[in-house]
């Protein structure tokens, strides 16, 4: 039998969480960032069995790292691209050649905040693909 893949997460949405282990689960264990959740949903959403809560990364212990952003992070008054950019350089300074992968969550729907994407065929602002690259560039 193959070793499993090692997947050190920073949980979004137990729903989606949940999904994506599951999904992975003959492949992969996951270790979540117990501090980076308000709360696991679990009436909904069981804790999975290959799935075990951690408070920070360690170098040499996975084989990629999942971080997640959504629309919001484009928001500065949020400062959600502050956290997410704080955690990719901290997982860039103890483990600089780990793979991580973002997740994009969301759509753009803040028509007001760009208003150089309101076309007729739906919402596309260059500001905002800017902004979402800027958080995820090497």
């Amino acid at each position: 039998m193959k070793k499993k893949l090692k997947i050190w997460d920073t949980p979004w949405h137990s729903a989606h969480s949940h999904d994506m282990i599951m999904a992975l689960k003959p492949i992969a264990d996951f270790d979540l960032l117990i501090n980076y959740t308000r709360r696991w949903d679990d009436k909904n959403r069981p804790l999975p069995k290959n799935v075990s809560w951690v408070t920070h990364y360690e170098k040499g212990k996975y084989d990629l790292a999942i971080l997640h952003i959504d629309q919001q992070c484009s928001n500065p008054n949020l400062n959600k691209s502050i956290l997410t950019k704080h955690m990719k350089q901290a997982i860039r300074e103890v483990d600089p050649d780990i793979p991580i992968i973002f997740i994009n969550h969301g759509t753009p729907v803040y028509p007001e905040m760009y208003p150089d994407g309101a076309k007729e065929d739906g919402f596309r602002s260059k500001q905002l693909r800017y902004e979402i690259l800027n958080i995820i560039k090497p």
